[in-house]
């Protein structure tokens, strides 16, 4: 399977005004395959939205960013918007990410004209009600403002602008999260489709491990910047090996009401972002570290378990 996207060794390190690092993201290695859907999972401030938007050559790294048989370089303006015209973006507020002031027919045909300064009034016409088809939504409501449409019809307008230049790579940064359930359903849906019509690849980034569950192929559990866990979406779900992993997963209510489950509490202190612990970064937080885990002597690097089965070799000799 051909590979898209090639993360290895990427860090992230914000400098703050007062000489103090915040480590965003932490030695990742991950691969996107084509066609495929990555699901991002963990808490608030593990780093899934800065690796997505790092992708798109938004912040400073360190390490290497393979996307599209390009190395990342954002020093090269050039290269920076070849790659970003290759990549749709679809954001957690429909509504803040669409200018109230610009018609939805202006909206659609922006990255259009930015990406393509030579296209024709015709051809954006063309592209645009495509789009429009494409995300199930009458043309009707090209002319309309987003405070005319529903959240539902303001997301797919979102997705509508993501796909309108045929891209490689669509990065979803919590796309359901802000609607309602049935809604959510109906989205994660078109999601698919399309996904099966244009046959794209997705970079699917959410909280939400019954979402994850529905839509990813493969997914990656983070922990304060770093990857804990990787691998088919069933194998982490049904057989999760890190211990937060399993965490996760305790705390997600049953459908059934009558099913009880033990919870998975976590204990001892988060590391703080601006001095990280050497070697394992959930040693604070194991509720069953090994010796070389606590000594911190074990190299912060993913160890293959199973077939395609990746967990933090740390946590990987911890009860």
């Amino acid at each position: 399977m051909k590979t898209l996207v090639e993360l290895n060794d990427l860090s992230v390190v914000f400098k703050q005004p007062n000489n103090v690092s915040i480590h965003a993201l932490n030695g990742i290695d991950l691969k996107i395959f084509q066609n495929e859907t990555l699901g991002l999972i963990g808490e608030s401030g593990s780093g899934k939205s800065t690796l997505g938007k790092t992708m798109l050559g938004l912040n400073p790294y360190g390490g290497n960013i393979n996307i599209f048989n390009e190395t990342l370089n954002i020093e090269d303006k050039n290269l920076v918007n070849n790659i970003r015209k290759e990549i749709g973006v679809v954001f957690q507020e429909p509504f803040q990410s669409l200018n109230p002031r610009m018609k939805i027919k202006n909206i659609l045909s922006e990255p259009l004209i930015i990406h393509n300064k030579s296209i024709t009034k015709d051809e954006i016409e063309i592209k645009t009600q495509k789009a429009m088809e494409s995300v199930l939504l009458e043309k009707d409501q090209l002319e309309k403002y987003p405070s005319q449409l529903s959240g539902g019809q303001q997301q797919r307008i979102g997705i509508a602008r993501a796909i309108i230049n045929n891209p490689k790579l669509v990065i979803l940064d919590e796309p359901t999260s802000s609607l309602d359930l049935s809604v959510r359903n109906d989205v994660l849906r078109l999601l698919k489709n399309i996904q099966s019509e244009f046959g794209l690849t997705y970079l699917f980034i959410s909280h939400d491990i019954h979402t994850i569950k529905n839509i990813s192929d493969k997914t990656a559990v983070m922990y304060l910047g770093s990857i804990m866990e990787y691998g088919d979406t069933n194998k982490v779900i049904s057989e999760p090996k890190h211990p937060y992993t399993r965490a996760l997963l305790s705390s997600v209510l049953s459908a059934n009401p009558d099913e009880k489950r033990e919870q998975i509490k976590l204990v001892g202190e988060i590391p703080k972002i601006t001095s990280l612990p050497k070697g394992c970064l959930f040693k604070t937080r194991c509720p069953n570290p090994s010796e070389d885990c606590s000594k911190g002597t074990v190299e912060r690097k993913l160890k293959e378990i199973n077939d395609g089965h990746f967990v933090d070799q740390c946590c990987a000799n911890c009860g």
